[in-house]
């Protein structure tokens, strides 16, 4: 790569149409850049439930969370860190204080050409356990769902 480029990779990258190297970034920085704020389901048609959780990237005070919303309770937690891989993916760590025992989950997401996206690893990285794995999720194997940008939060 050329002195120039070093320095100013992204602009690189961006005018050579090749993927940029990951660089150091704020996890809002990052959720921004792939995309991630708002409010996401697998349809959104459907409001929230227990049996049909909405997600939501949101800035609160400087700094980033996600939030599930079951219906008839939320849950919020603080993302400690993300990171655009050099594969376009997304790899974001979640502090989960609120559960019992407390926990840090380390998620990576893919993005369809649609603009949907889903999980595909899901860990905890105390433990090393997995929920979702490869796209699967534990214990039943099925493909985790693509969840789409949904135009206005649920009233719920």
């Amino acid at each position: 790569m050329q002195p120039l480029c070093r320095r100013r990779a992204s602009r690189c990258c961006l005018s050579t149409g090749t993927r940029c190297p990951a660089a150091a970034q704020s996890p809002i920085q990052a959720a921004t850049g792939w995309d991630l704020l708002g409010t996401w389901s697998s349809d959104c048609s459907i409001p929230p439930s227990r049996l049909h959780t909405w997600l939501s990237y949101v800035v609160r005070d400087g700094r980033l969370f996600y939030e599930q919303n079951y219906g008839d309770g939320r849950s919020s937690h603080e993302i400690a860190s993300a990171r655009l891989l050099p594969d376009g993916n997304i790899e974001i760590v979640m502090k989960f204080t609120t559960v019992s025992p407390p926990q840090t989950r380390l998620n990576v997401n893919t993005r369809g050409a649609d603009g949907r996206f889903r999980t595909i690893e899901s860990k905890n990285v105390g433990t090393g356990e997995y929920s979702i794995r490869d796209g699967l999720v534990s214990p039943n194997n099925q493909p985790s769902k693509w969840l789409s940008r949904c135009a206005t939060p649920p009233s719920s």
